[in-house]
């Protein structure tokens, strides 16, 4: 028999991308439902996608009404576990009000894969060349792009941006350059090895809104840079550029 404190805790399971895109997308609908400002929502954010453990997302919803986080894998319990020091824990649900780990509508559960979706670009590829997309296109839910001794050029100003997109960005003697409006929340979680990974240092204020699409960028730069800017629309570049 198993020693009790044998026993794995199933609150301290490793937490991958998908649970860490689900947890932020219904702390952007808080937001936009008025129980977040926009201070709380970054701080959230920010924790979401540096979560490690279902114990660190389980707290960032369980103050919000009808918002549900991710649970291990066979564990539906009807309240939380003890949080860490100095994180509230709610009651007992209240009659009417999703289980914690109830998906909301829409929501994949973790792990499923994605399904194929007409004229969504997953990848961005360049070798000895460069990659370039611009305009009105789908980079769904998850986008590589990778730069070996090249260039990708991903210029998301009219893309058809999903609530959460993660881009998962690799250059090698290259470089990776991402445009973004000023209504994009910027997450970057890079490495730079010999390289850059960062905020393009002249890019526009950012003007966002609780309903701003995020924009999360990992991966490394070696050699090379995965830079990000934030840019006004075209239309308005060129008015910003006679004001100055």
């Amino acid at each position: 028999m198993t020693p009790p404190s044998a026993v794995p805790d199933p609150w301290q399971q490793r937490v991958g991308d998908a649970e860490r895109t689900e947890v932020a997308e219904a702390l952007r609908h808080a937001a936009g439902d008025g129980r977040l400002d926009l201070e709380e929502l970054d701080h959230r954010l920010e924790a979401a996608f540096t979560a490690r453990t279902y114990a660190d997302l389980g707290p960032l919803l369980a103050d919000l009404p009808g918002m549900a986080s991710p649970l291990p894998p066979g564990w539906a319990p009807p309240h939380w576990p003890a949080a860490r020091p100095g994180t509230p824990v709610p009651g007992p649900p209240v009659p009417g009000t999703p289980l914690p780990g109830t998906p909301l509508p829409g929501t994949p559960l973790p792990g499923t894969p994605l399904p194929a979706q007409a004229g969504v670009v997953r990848s961005s590829t360049a070798f000895l060349g460069t990659v370039r997309r611009e305009g009105p296109w789908r980079p769904g839910e998850r986008h590589s792009a990778t730069a070996v001794l090249a260039d990708v050029k991903l210029d998301l100003r009219h893309a058809d941006l999903p609530p959460v997109l993660v881009l998962h960005a690799v250059a090698v003697l290259g470089d990776v350059k991402i445009d973004v409006d000023p209504e994009t929340r910027v997450v970057l979680e890079g490495t730079g090895l010999a390289g850059d990974f960062k905020l393009h240092r002249r890019s526009v204020p950012a003007e966002l809104r609780p309903d701003s699409p995020v924009v999360r960028v990992t991966g490394t730069a070696l050699l090379g840079s995965v830079t990000v800017r934030r840019r006004a629309l075209p239309g308005e570049e060129r008015a910003r550029w006679w004001a100055r």
